[in-house]
């Protein structure tokens, strides 16, 4: 019976391309007796439960080992790929620090063009990579957020907890009045990592409060 059950799952595993994804739509699914042409019973139903759990997650990244990675790519990196767009679309490299909700925090010059994108659209996008990864190997995090330009004196500060760079000196008064930089706060909205199960390139989102 066990083994009918395995075939009848993995036949309709194969439909989907992450293990991730058909173990949500089955558990979701499995009251519905027609769902894999077998009749369900409370026997059936725990049998498929355990097959799931054995076959598609033991031995496999898990969703935590997921959030890991995640964890991992911001905080062994110190540059990030940020995309701006007004009439233009733009990406620049930047260097980055975080805060311990992964928050990110930057500089830039006030005459940059990233610079006048976010002052006039805040929301954008960023990829963080580690571009010495080998072809085929690679991972990294593609997501979005909303850029805040720090401008008082105490959430310069408070962002200064965070911040630090031995290029400029590291006081509110150099992100301030006439000085060229100005520090800003980006908070991601969604973050994406490859899906490792995946059978062709795919992202799968981590949920940032899990992550925190």
């Amino acid at each position: 019976m066990h083994g009918q059950i395995g075939q009848a799952v993995e036949r309709k595993a194969l439909e989907y391309d992450s293990p991730y994804r058909f173990a949500e739509l089955i558990l979701i699914k499995l009251w519905k007796s027609q769902w894999l042409g077998i009749k369900t019973s409370p026997n059936l139903v725990h049998s498929l439960e355990l097959y799931i759990v054995i076959k598609l997650y033991i031995n496999r990244p898990t969703l935590m080992n997921l959030k890991d990675t995640v964890r991992k790519i911001i905080k062994d990196n110190i540059y990030l790929t940020l995309a701006t767009a007004d009439n233009i679309p733009w990406a620049t490299p930047l260097f980055y620090c975080t805060d311990s909700d992964y928050n990110i925090y930057f500089i830039s010059q006030l005459d940059s063009i990233h610079t006048k994108h976010i002052l006039k659209n805040p929301l954008v996008a960023f990829a963080i990579f580690d571009s010495t990864q080998k072809e085929g190997e690679g991972t990294g995090i593609q997501a979005s957020g909303k850029v805040h330009l720090l401008e008082s004196k105490k959430t310069i500060e408070d962002a200064l907890k965070y911040y630090h760079t031995s290029f400029i000196p590291c006081t509110p008064e150099e992100f301030m009045g006439d000085k060229p930089y100005r520090l800003f706060k980006l908070v991601p909205e969604k973050i994406y990592t490859q899906d490792p199960d995946a059978k062709v390139d795919k992202r799968v989102e981590v949920s940032l409060s899990e992550i925190k």
